[in-house]
């Protein structure tokens, strides 16, 4: 099916709830965006310039760090 396809029949309002875990390829990194409060993301890119990190690798490890291990059911 061609991505013009697809894309005209995804629905028009944002989705809501938990992401579909099983559509997400777990041998690649994943794009993912956030909307962060402004503070936040003004500490996230300070410490990545403080750092020499990149604003991706601070913010993974904060999620890791901040996040529970994933358990299986």
């Amino acid at each position: 099916m061609p991505e013009d396809e697809v894309v005209e029949k995804q629905p028009g309002e944002a989705r809501r709830g938990r992401p579909r875990l099983h559509a997400i390829p777990t041998d690649c990194p994943v794009r993912v965006e956030l909307r962060l409060a402004p503070d936040v993301a003004r500490r996230l890119f300070a410490v990545a310039a403080d750092t020499g990190r990149t604003v991706s690798a601070v913010g993974e490890s904060a999620l890791s760090q901040a996040l529970p291990q994933e358990r299986a059911m």
